[in-house]
């Protein structure tokens, strides 16, 4: 058969729900499975054994087949592999002038190409220099045989491998502490992670707590909204409908329509029925409004009494000759010298009034009086 692939190995890790596993290339025979296993904690290896630990299905197919595991399901701690190991052998015998069988001749061609893919399988596997390195000064070969404790290590010249003797005391005391510390890191990294994760726990609860809060206090708010509605509608609703109420407030309560007749006007309380008047808008009004007036007229005429006179006297010339064709105002002390008498004091000097008709004044009155706004609304 013709062989296209290159795969002559299938590795697998067990998870205990499975016993059979596939192998994806051909065999010729079932004895050309080679069949490990490995426990992943140790490293340890078994070699399972064809019909006591396992049987083979597919044989000659060119797809492959599988395996199934006689033990049972695979566990967890376990991994396998599935490998195609043949015989470096060539048993067949082909002689001058017999009989020509090509399926004798493929047979052969398939069995070496299977040797050759194992061996590459292997070579895979082992150390190698990098492709670039150059490797004709260096000598792979090591003289001598290894004994307990020795390791393969790079000479001196750096030109080829040597045994070196190794104290196992000191290396089981390097071992030992390299164990130490590669657990003292693991469990460093196990507190990083356990402090990270606390950390993190810590602040979800942060956050949870302050979610929590947030949660409550929209809660209350909104307990403390339904309480003044429910306030509110009970108010409202121990008014019956058309009563016209004042409200210190922009929008009408639930329950109410705000008004729209009246607008920037002024209040009056009477006693008697209610209604409406005036012309001129309160803010107007109550701003700063221009006041004028005329100032002016005629002031009455007054006599003034005797009484309302300032008090005072008159002097009055005396005579003591008399003739025809005149009077003179005599003494009575008969002296001849011309004299002036004084008449007696008249008026007390009282206060009096003029009448003034037809006054005006022209002025402004500064009121800008404070004022707080309400509406009107009547109940639904």
């Amino acid at each position: 058969m013709t062989r296209s692939g290159t795969v002559s190995r299938n590795n697998y890790v067990g998870a205990g729900s499975t016993d059979t596993y596939s192998y994806s290339f051909p065999i010729r025979l079932q004895t050309d499975l080679l069949v490990t296993t490995q426990i992943i904690a140790t490293g340890v290896e078994e070699t399972l054994v064809l019909t006591t630990d396992y049987t083979v299905t597919g044989v000659g197919v060119t797809a492959g087949g599988t395996i199934v595991l006689v033990a049972g399901n695979l566990p967890a701690t376990k991994k396998i592999t599935v490998r195609r190991v043949v015989p470096v052998t060539q048993l067949a015998d082909i002689r001058n002038q017999g009989t020509f069988f090509p399926e004798t001749q493929e047979n052969q061609f398939d069995k070496h190409n299977d040797v050759d893919q194992q061996q590459q399988d292997e070579l895979d596997r082992s150390l190698r220099l990098a492709e670039t390195e150059d490797a004709s000064a260096l000598s792979t070969e090591i003289s001598g045989l290894p004994v307990a404790g020795s390791v393969p290590s790079v000479n001196a010249a750096a030109d080829g491998l040597e045994w070196v003797d190794v104290d196992a005391a000191a290396l089981a005391t390097a071992v030992a502490a390299a164990e130490a510390a590669q657990t003292g890191a693991e469990l460093a990294e196990t507190n990083a992670e356990t402090a990270k994760t606390n950390a993190e726990t810590a602040k979800t609860n942060a956050e949870t707590a302050e979610t929590n809060a947030q949660t409550a206090q929209t809660a209350a708010e909104t307990a403390q909204t339904g309480a003044e509605t429910a306030e509110t509608n009970a108010v409202a609703a121990s008014f019956v409908s058309g009563t016209v109420m004042l409200f210190q407030q922009t929008a009408a309560p639930t329950g109410w329509t705000k008004g729209a007749t009246h607008n920037d006007k002024a209040l009056r309380i009477v006693t008697g029925s209610v209604s409406t008047g005036g012309s001129v808008a309160m803010s107007t009004a109550l701003a700063t409004p221009a006041i004028s007036a005329s100032v002016g007229g005629t002031i009455d005429g007054h006599a003034l009494s005797e009484a309302e006179l300032p008090a005072h006297t008159h002097e009055v010339p005396t005579s003591s000759t008399s003739g025809t064709g005149g009077s003179a105002i005599h003494s009575n002390d008969n002296t001849s010298e011309d004299t002036t008498k004084t008449t007696s004091s008249v008026g007390s000097g009282s206060t009096h009034t003029h009448g003034v008709t037809g006054m005006t004044a022209t002025g402004t009155a500064t009121i800008n009086c404070q004022y707080v706004d309400v509406i009107i609304a009547t109940k639904d």
